[in-house]
């Protein structure tokens, strides 16, 4: 068991944890053998949402939360060959559109399938990036800023999606402009499950919620200008 699967299953508790790179025979059906990578492999995304929706089906009522890491957006932006030429730049910023637009399309899977498994009335769904665009990929940092009249920074590295999807919990449309963070997710969760806590004893924030404190943004390894 590799060092992350032990933390967690021992350290956080998961009750189950899928790691494909101890399960290959299971996934050569998934595999994709990359150039970019040598002997390592890039898994589908897909596999990891085939066994998750196979696990919560094996729940029944209980209530579950689930954590589904997709890794296809990241480098080197693999994803099927036959919806890989969807969009056809050649190089690296081809294969990133690419990747990012198979990513959505499986997120789109994902709620259909969770709405077929008639559980998506009391499922709320969390979509959050961790970091955008590095800037150790100049070809895709300076497609993206093309015609953009925004700082570098703000465009590619910290302006990533954070998405809450439940059309019963969250009825309406809106769009929040204040900065956030991983560590804002869990107070929103709760205001929205209605479920009480002190904002005290939290690190993070409620964007439904009037007082914000404010924010610190901490970055490594972007680039010489911004960080040396």
């Amino acid at each position: 068991m590799d060092f992350l699967s032990h933390a967690l299953r021992n350290i956080l508790k998961f009750d189950y944890v899928y790691n494909p790179r101890g399960n290959i025979e299971e996934a050569k059906k998934y595999k994709h053998l990359s150039a970019w990578y040598g002997q390592s492999f890039m898994v589908d995304d897909r596999i990891f949402l085939d066994k998750g929706l196979e696990w919560i089906r094996g729940l029944g009522d209980q209530p579950f939360f689930i954590v589904l890491e997709l890794q296809n957006s990241h480098y080197p932006y693999w994803c099927p060959e036959e919806e890989a030429k969807r969009f056809p730049e050649s190089g690296l910023y081809g294969r990133y559109r690419n990747a990012i637009r198979c990513q959505d399309r499986l997120i789109r899977e994902l709620i259909l399938r969770v709405e077929n498994l008639k559980i998506s009335k009391k499922t709320l769904i969390v979509i959050f990036f961790d970091h955008g665009v590095r800037g150790i990929f100049p070809e895709i940092r300076e497609k993206l800023l093309e015609d953009e009249d925004v700082p570098e920074y703000n465009k590619v590295n910290i302006k990533v999606p954070l998405l809450i999807y439940n059309k019963w919990l969250v009825p309406k449309t809106a769009y929040v402009d204040q900065l956030t963070s991983p560590v804002d997710l869990r107070p929103p969760i709760l205001d929205l499950l209605r479920i009480d806590y002190d904002p005290k004893k939290f690190d993070g924030r409620s964007i439904y919620r009037d007082e914000i404190n404010n924010g610190v943004v901490v970055t490594m390894g972007y680039n010489n200008q911004v960080a040396p």
